[in-house]
């Protein structure tokens, strides 16, 4: 959290005119400001009076001269080097599960400006040139560590991250996407080279996905369709629809491939069919349970 106070001058000296707090989550930038009457009465005298007032004006607060003097001296390459040691130092181990533009905000409030909350433009187009370069640096110093690293280790990475994050869900579209942007990598963005190793990856990984699912299902068919009998006979069907296969796996918290439901909807019927006096009286049984 950024907090950020302003005193007063003369009879206010000692006391706190302005406070402004500011914090992050979730990747936006949170903001209170609290001020005494006296304050903005102060505020209007010095609108008044520019010469009087030495400070940049941005949305949430000011901004002191010699904050805007020391930023106008460095150069954009020094700036961008101040931002990637800062990355480095201060998020060694995290870094990787940070987006850019949080480190990048935090970084520029440690120095006195707000980023993207100046008036300034000049100042603005500073700070996105700095931004930019840092983060092509950042990113690939990402990709080198990455493309040292063979296919199958990075395939077993993204396995691991998608169980951790999904479990045994199917994972969304964007899963795969979301392990390289914790890895601070922009699939989109990066050099040939690495945007070939990710295809690569990504191939082997859909891959693997298919036939552990694929396996998955094929052992868990048979529990089903002894269990999907069981549930057509309590339900008086002497044959079920895809429709009834559908509300009963929705019951069981169960997805499946549309290729295993329509085998355990031809399986059910299989044995609903073949099941002769055994299925008789299997529902003849589950009417007079429900009698009593």
């Amino acid at each position: 959290m950024i907090v950020s106070k302003e005193k007063g001058e003369g009879e206010h000296a000692n006391d706190i005119g302005s406070i402004t707090l500011a914090w992050i989550k979730d990747g936006v930038v949170y903001i209170f400001n609290k001020r005494a009457n006296w304050w903005e009465e102060k505020q209007v005298i010095e609108e008044e009076a520019p010469e009087l007032r030495p400070y940049i004006s941005i949305s949430y607060g000011e901004v002191p001269k010699r904050v805007r003097e020391e930023f106008g001296k460095k150069t954009v390459e020094e700036l961008v080097e101040e931002l990637v040691q800062f990355a480095s130092k201060e998020f060694p181990g995290e870094f990787d599960r940070l987006s850019f533009s949080e480190v990048s905000r935090l970084f520029w409030q440690r120095k006195g400006l707000p980023y993207g909350y100046a008036d300034d433009p000049e100042v603005s187009i500073k700070i996105h040139r700095v931004d930019m370069l840092a983060r092509q640096r950042l990113e690939q110093a990402k990709s080198s560590e990455l493309l040292k690293k063979s296919d199958e280790e990075l395939v077993n990475e993204v396995l691991d991250f998608v169980k951790k994050q999904f479990g045994e869900t199917p994972p969304p579209n964007r899963a795969i996407d979301l392990f390289w942007e914790s890895k601070g990598v922009r699939p989109y963005a990066a050099d040939p080279t690495m945007r070939l190793k990710i295809n690569r990856v990504e191939s082997l990984v859909r891959q693997r996905l298919e036939e552990e699912r694929i396996k998955h299902e094929k052992e868990i068919l048979p529990r089903l369709v002894e269990e999907c009998v069981k549930w057509a006979i309590g339900h008086a069907l002497r044959k079920v629809t895809k429709s009834n296969v559908d509300y009963f796996l929705s019951e069981k918290g169960v997805q499946l491939s549309r290729m295993s439901r329509d085998a355990l909807y031809n399986q059910v019927n299989l044995k609903l069919g073949r099941g002769g006096p055994d299925i008789g009286i299997q529902e003849s049984s589950w009417r007079a349970n429900r009698a009593h």
